[in-house]
């Protein structure tokens, strides 16, 4: 069976046998596997950085760093559970979402109880979310805990998914965080785990797609039963190993 990877040889960050970005090394630290054709590099992964020679030629070497770290930056949907009807915590943790670096590479889904009215939750989602970040809402009508990410999620962007309910506090850092361990260290990434219930976990969208989230069984057994059964290493986090990886 064919797989995927990265033949190096065209990409204009590819010269005398090593990548200016450095990526071929992150690649390495993680245990791809990196064999030399001819003094051309062929990676067993696929890298998200590799431009031909044709792209972007009038820009500096600077410029191209900086246009292709911002064409990699991770992208998909933060969902928000809102399981009272505390109406400030709502407001609150929009204002701080909407601070977040590259908050426009993501959808925001608010997902809250039926003790609030659509139209309340509407109106204020509308006032504090920022100009030009897509958002939309939705009402969990039956009392049921996962219903508040699966419903949100049939509404969400390819990407990642991120969860943060409201009245607890928001790391301001966390898309950075979840992109520098993608981006930068080059690891494979499909599930951060915060320890809470919902707060604070991520998810890769295809892989929560695949698994169809917590229907019948929570997802993080579904996922802990997958990887190991398929000997599958290295795909989970804690916020805790995220923070040692990128410092």
């Amino acid at each position: 069976m064919a797989s995927l990877g990265t033949n190096c040889g065209k990409c204009q960050f590819f010269k005398d046998g090593t990548c200016s970005l450095g990526k071929i090394q992150e690649f390495e630290n993680n245990g791809a596997n990196v064999v030399y054709i001819d003094g051309i590099a062929n990676v067993d992964r696929v890298c998200v950085f590799r431009r031909t020679h044709d792209w972007e030629p009038l820009l500096s070497f600077n410029e191209k760093v900086s246009k292709v770290n911002s064409e990699t930056y991770i992208c998909g949907t933060i969902i928000v559970i809102m399981k009272d009807d505390n109406k400030e915590e709502l407001i609150k943790t929009i204002e701080g979402l909407s601070l977040l670096n590259n908050i426009h590479n993501f959808k925001i889904v608010i997902s809250f109880s039926k003790t609030n009215k659509m139209s309340e939750i509407a109106k204020i989602a509308s006032s504090t979310i920022h100009y030009g970040i897509d958002y939309t809402c939705v009402q969990i009508i039956e009392e049921s805990d996962p219903l508040y990410i699966d419903e949100a999620f049939r509404r969400a962007k390819n990407g990642f998914i991120f969860v943060v309910q409201t009245g607890f506090d928001i790391d301001k850092e966390m898309i950075d965080k979840v992109n520098s361990v993608i981006n930068k260290k080059m690891k494979r990434l499909a599930y951060v785990s915060s320890g809470h219930y919902f707060h604070g976990n991520v998810y890769s969208a295809v892989v929560y797609n695949f698994l169809k989230g917590h229907k019948e069984v929570p997802f993080d057994k579904k996922f802990e039963y997958v990887t190991q059964s398929q000997e599958i290493k290295n795909l989970s986090m804690s916020w805790e190993e995220v923070n040692e990886c990128i410092n």
